[in-house]
């Protein structure tokens, strides 16, 4: 299939026309926007901002200045492809009263490799 989507020859060897490689992205196009899938518990939050200060470890975000904790999925929409949907580790806001006043915000750890937020669908 990778080879067809890079050369755009059928298996064959022979070319697709136009039509059919229309017709194969419209089908992809439509499958993609059939995957949804209910939560049970969700939120949205809007804003994701940097752990300036290095409290949080590797891992680990603060949401909603705390209000959210435990094993959590984080994704930017649209989250198309599993690597878009990362799993983080949702800490308590009481011993990080520095960032009380973000309600609205996940703030993400600054350790690690490579940020979390980074390896999100659509990160830089």
């Amino acid at each position: 299939f990778n080879r067809v989507l890079r050369t755009g020859e059928k298996m064959t060897g022979q070319p697709f026309e136009e039509r059919e490689l229309e017709e194969i992205i419209d089908t992809m196009k439509a499958a993609r926007s059939k995957v949804n899938v209910m939560l049970s518990i969700s939120c949205g939050i809007y804003q994701g901002v940097h752990d300036e200060i290095g409290f949080l470890k590797k891992g680990e975000i603060l949401v909603g200045a705390g209000a959210i904790q435990g094993r959590v999925l984080v994704c930017r929409a649209p989250a198309l492809f599993p690597g878009d949907i990362q799993a983080a580790w949702a800490v308590s806001g009481s011993k990080y009263g520095r960032y009380k006043h973000l309600d609205q915000v996940v703030v993400f750890s600054s350790k690690g490799d490579r940020p979390l937020q980074d390896m999100l669908g659509g990160g830089d």
